[in-house]
């Protein structure tokens, strides 16, 4: 919690500086380990909410079913979705790698990632209008490509690829795990050198 604030906090600052502006997005939306461990309370989004700050939020729906609290992780998601400061997005439904499994079976992907997400969305007024690809892989030919461009744009999506790349899951591994056996210098250690990393690639 205290490591976002700060990483947000200098972020905007090194930003602001340079005349530049960043979006926040969070991939892999919700994370149903994290809300188990944390008593199911939304800590992630508690923290945000505080800043009152907009953010994009790139769902995987099978975060939903991979554990037995799926009443649980649904209310989780409600709630992300909920937040008038949250846009919207899909991030498929099992993360699949497009240039890997295909142009068809990455369609069911999407297709089976919106149901649940463009349900809680209309609740709230919301529309379901970006894709995020998982692992930024928009395909591995031109044929590719065009054929999931022309898709999203008969299905109204925009692209939404991230633009800054620090790492962020390999830090967060050793975050957790210095949090967890109690070495919290290390772990703060570890916070400020990605602050540091992401800061270099604004």
């Amino acid at each position: 919690m205290k490591v976002l604030w700060l990483i947000i906090s200098l972020i905007n600052t090194s930003v602001s500086a340079q005349q530049k502006s960043i979006s926040i997005t969070i991939d892999d939306v919700p994370n149903t380990s994290k809300y188990e461990k944390d008593n199911f309370s939304a800590t992630l989004l508690n923290v945000l909410d505080s800043l009152k700050i907009p953010f994009a939020i790139f769902i995987n729906r099978s975060k939903i079913t991979k554990n037995s609290f799926e009443d649980a992780n649904k209310i989780l998601l409600k709630k992300w979705i909920e937040n008038d400061k949250s846009i919207v997005g899909n991030h498929t439904y099992s993360h699949s790698r497009y240039s890997e499994v295909g142009f068809d079976s990455f369609v069911k992907d999407i297709e089976q990632g919106e149901k649940l997400t463009k349900q809680y969305a209309s609740l709230f007024n919301k529309n379901l209008e970006y894709l995020r690809f998982p692992y930024n892989d928009l395909g591995q030919d031109s044929t590719q490509h065009l054929q999931i461009r022309a898709f999203l744009e008969s299905k109204n999506y925009l692209i939404a690829p991230f633009t800054i790349e620090s790492s962020d899951w390999m830090f967060n591994y050793l975050y957790e795990y210095y949090l967890e056996n109690k070495e919290y210098e290390k772990a703060t250690a570890i916070g400020k050198q990605y602050v540091e990393k992401t800061i270099e690639l604004v």
